[in-house]
């Protein structure tokens, strides 16, 4: 398949400030988005572009392509607020990293590190402090999900009474110890942006694999493409996504593609699987909810 094909052209080209991309695997959704970036460096260097990834491995890989397009020298010359190729988390962190006073950290701040135990450190001297009656790994848990959705799940053991009190001493030990958890940050960097103290210029943004963004991820992005003067595309497929444990949100998907404020673009070629296959995957998985359901991939 000749790439960019004219559906790719669209979004690589796309003068929109905000753009949603279905894509099935194979459609080539991320070399596109990562051709949009690199036509945008190559034009200005010196404007606030970012490629967000989902995961470490694939913020090396991209990252890895756009340099060798762009060349380290122009990138690395550029006089920037914001990473180039992060993860969600690691863009979060950098807009608090300009405003920590504003969340009661220094600019020094820490992450806790789950797998080192220091997050339970932290919600073991909680648990002391507020003498909860409440299992360690179910208070991890508990607010875990809070952090990724908004709100409490209907079956919480903290106390009803409790759960504002667990949160605003959590956020004080935090501060006291200058430090966040990972899924912090980005409720933080929530925080900065509805209260509108976080001053963040326009900036043009590609996030792939939305669908597999939780509530308060995917929220974060909405409040980005708010910003006046930015240019938000985001992509991904409402039918692959293995991150239900971290509460991946794929009626995100639905929700920019049916919104009016966001142009929609389907990838309808796919040149990684012959279309018998892909049309028998497609029969097993459709239903009156997934986008792709009423769709015929051809293979280009």
């Amino acid at each position: 398949m000749s790439f960019p094909n004219e559906e790719q052209s669209r979004v690589i080209d796309s003068p929109n400030s905000k753009l949603v991309v279905v894509a099935a695997p194979g459609t080539g959704k991320t070399s596109t988005i990562v051709a949009r970036m690199v036509n945008l460096l190559k034009s200005n260097s010196d404007r606030e572009i970012s490629f967000i990834t989902f995961t470490r491995s694939s913020r090396k890989d991209t990252q890895s392509k756009i340099y060798s397009e762009v060349g380290s020298e122009l990138l690395d010359g550029s006089n920037i607020e914001f990473p180039r190729v992060s993860t969600l988390h690691t863009y979060a962190k950098s807009i608090i990293h300009k405003n920590a006073k504003l969340v009661g950290r220094n600019s020094q701040f820490s992450i806790l590190i789950k797998k080192r135990g220091e997050e339970n450190l932290i919600l073991s001297e909680l648990i002391d402090d507020l003498k909860l009656d409440v299992d360690l790994e179910k208070l991890s848990r508990e607010i875990y999900h809070y952090r990724s959705k908004d709100f409490w799940h209907p079956s919480c053991t903290i106390p009803l009474d409790k759960r504002d009190q667990v949160l605003e001493h959590l956020e004080s030990l935090q501060q006291f110890y200058n430090t966040f958890d990972l899924q912090s940050l980005v409720s933080h960097a929530c925080y900065l942006m509805e209260k509108n103290r976080a001053k963040i210029p326009p900036i043009l943004l590609q996030v792939d694999e939305y669908q597999d963004l939780n509530p308060v991820d995917q929220k974060f992005i909405s409040q980005l493409s708010g910003i006046e003067g930015s240019k938000i595309v985001v992509v991904g497929d409402d039918a692959q996504s293995i991150y239900g444990f971290r509460y991946a949100n794929l009626d995100g998907m639905r929700e920019l593609w049916n919104s009016d404020d966001w142009e929609s673009v389907q990838f309808k070629n796919c040149h990684r699987i012959p279309t018998h296959i892909l049309r028998a995957a497609l029969d097993l998985i459709s239903t009156d909810q997934y986008l792709g359901g009423e769709r015929i991939y051809s293979r280009g």
